[in-house]
């Protein structure tokens, strides 16, 4: 039997704060790739791709920051992962990501007319992306194909939050996060 093909779409930001608030992680140190493969074979899928999405401050405002990420996203890259290195808008006072939930949106859709997996699972529980998945279906059957849209999100006894509305929800553990970790550090020295 063929496994149907997943991709997995990680709204980094969104990953770093459940991360920090369901296992105590305050770097968000889970490898992507790692993790993705773990919670598509809790789904019944093949993963096929990774892709990676978070606002990246300039240098000149978080040189540490700034560095940290820019170690991350390149080892990333070097294990296969397509990264978007979106912008922080500081208007107002306190940063905001730029073009990282468009982004997403945008690679999704994209994802379906290329017809390059049957699945597109968003880890994100950002209730923005309930539109991808009404899209993604009308895509799909204009095609003549069909499409699945899943969202992963930690879950545990003490923390309890809800996937994306609409779309099939793969709530992971400590245990799956814990075999997921990426051991190295990549903030500057």
């Amino acid at each position: 039997m063929v496994k149907k093909r997943i991709a997995a779409l990680f709204d980094g930001m969104n990953m770093y704060h459940h991360a920090r608030n369901a296992f105590g992680d305050r770097d968000g140190r889970y490898d992507p790739v790692k993790l993705a493969e773990a919670v598509a074979q809790l789904a019944g899928y093949e993963l096929v791709a990774t892709r990676f999405y978070v606002g990246v401050p300039p240098s000149n405002r978080h040189r540490k920051l700034y560095g940290y990420w820019n170690a991350r996203l390149s080892a990333m890259e070097q294990n296969g992962v397509s990264v978007f290195r979106g912008s922080i808008n500081y208007a107002g006072g306190t940063g905001q990501e730029k073009g990282v939930d468009i982004r997403i949106a945008l690679d999704a859709i994209q994802l379906v007319l290329d017809e390059s997996c049957d699945a597109i699972i968003v880890f994100s529980t950002d209730q923005d992306f309930q539109q991808i998945r009404p899209t993604a279906l009308r895509v799909a059957q204009k095609l003549g194909t069909q499409i699945r849209i899943k969202s992963s999100f930690p879950r545990t006894s003490s923390y309890f939050v809800r996937g994306i509305e609409g779309t099939d929800w793969v709530p992971f553990g400590p245990q799956t996060y814990r075999l997921s970790l990426d051991p190295k550090n990549y903030w500057p020295k």
